[in-house]
């Protein structure tokens, strides 16, 4: 949650402070660039205690914003719009007076050659870091795509050029961002990028083979078996809980192929079946011998109950009907 400094007025933004670390158990962004503001809203009870991230120390406050994020051990902002070299002078001058926790910010901006600039100088903050090991500009970086909104344009226009602008900077390797709109179709692309922009594209998302309990099973509960790309797995999974069905639950390794790409290709076979049944040791928790598989793996079946001597049950086609054809077959056995 950030708190800005916007009305001028220092005791309304100490109070906001006040409240807003009452109200919440978040992180805490104090926007201010007045030392003496600064001071009034961390002295508030409990505020410093929660060490919420000073911004920002600049070149004209460095020294008492510098000073305050040291005696008060919070983490504060060096901020340098559009000048790289000011940013790590910056951030080497508050390293030098004991601050230990700094976020770099060289700048946000919306439109035309300053996006283009803003772009660049974050690129060259983290090459210069990693590249050429330079540890002056080596700390997370902050952005704020917030400044949309000091146009005063339509609101939906306004989160819509947030959110462009918050990818962009995500992209560029930004740490934190700072956003304005609450709006979900405005946020959500943001968290999608977020957790899928260290994926490689050309290679499916899986997550790790194995068992799963799902709910409480028993010796009784029947044992369902599906292929670890990470989208069939979790919705499965999702639908079981959903329909709260106690089970247990195999992934097997097929590359991060979903089932019908794995069957086709061969990945999803009768060998790798009975070798996931008995590296999960799946036979010393039940005492029945029945394996329910995927709709899209029936072609197998025959294979499948010569290779694992377990009796196979072909399940549905879409992990929602899960229920409904437990209720018919389950019951029965």
């Amino acid at each position: 949650v950030a708190v800005r400094y916007a009305s001028g007025v220092p005791e309304k933004f100490v109070h906001a402070v006040s409240v807003a670390s009452k109200s919440t158990s978040l992180p805490l962004i104090l926007c201010c660039f007045e030392a003496e503001v600064m001071r009034s809203a961390l002295e508030q009870k409990g505020v410093h205690d929660v060490k919420p991230l000073l911004y920002a120390a600049t070149k004209d406050n460095w020294k008492d914003m510098g000073y305050l994020a040291k005696q008060y051990s919070c983490p504060i902002v060096a901020y340098a719009p559009s000048d790289i070299q000011g940013l790590k002078s910056l951030a080497a001058t508050l390293k030098a007076i004991g601050v230990q926790e700094i976020v770099l910010d060289p700048g946000t901006f919306a439109n035309g050659k300053q996006l283009m600039d803003m772009i660049s100088n974050l690129t060259m903050l983290r090459r210069s870091a990693i590249q050429k090991g330079d540890k002056d500009v080596g700390y997370p970086i902050v952005g704020v795509p917030a400044v949309v909104w000091m146009a005063g344009e339509d609101p939906t226009a306004t989160s819509f050029k947030e959110s462009v602008l918050a990818a962009s900077l995500v992209m560029r390797y930004a740490d934190l961002i700072i956003m304005h709109t609450m709006e979900p179709w405005a946020l959500l692309p943001i968290v999608t990028l977020r957790q899928n922009i260290y994926t490689d594209p050309v290679k499916p998302v899986a997550v790790e083979a194995g068992l799963r309990a799902v709910g409480n099973p028993d010796e009784t509960s029947p044992v369902l078996i599906t292929t670890n790309f990470a989208l069939t797995y979790f919705t499965v999974l999702n639908d079981l809980e959903t329909a709260g069905i106690t089970c247990h639950l195999i992934g097997v390794d097929t590359g991060g192929l979903a089932v019908e790409c794995s069957v086709a290709g061969g990945q999803f076979n009768a060998a790798l079946v009975r070798d996931a049944l008995a590296s999960t040791k799946i036979e010393e928790k039940v005492k029945h011998r029945k394996l329910i598989v995927p709709g899209m793996t029936a072609r197998l079946r025959g294979d499948l109950e010569d290779t694992t001597k377990w009796e196979i049950l072909v399940g549905p086609k879409d992990s929602s009907q899960i229920k409904d054809f437990l209720k018919k077959v389950w019951v029965s056995n």
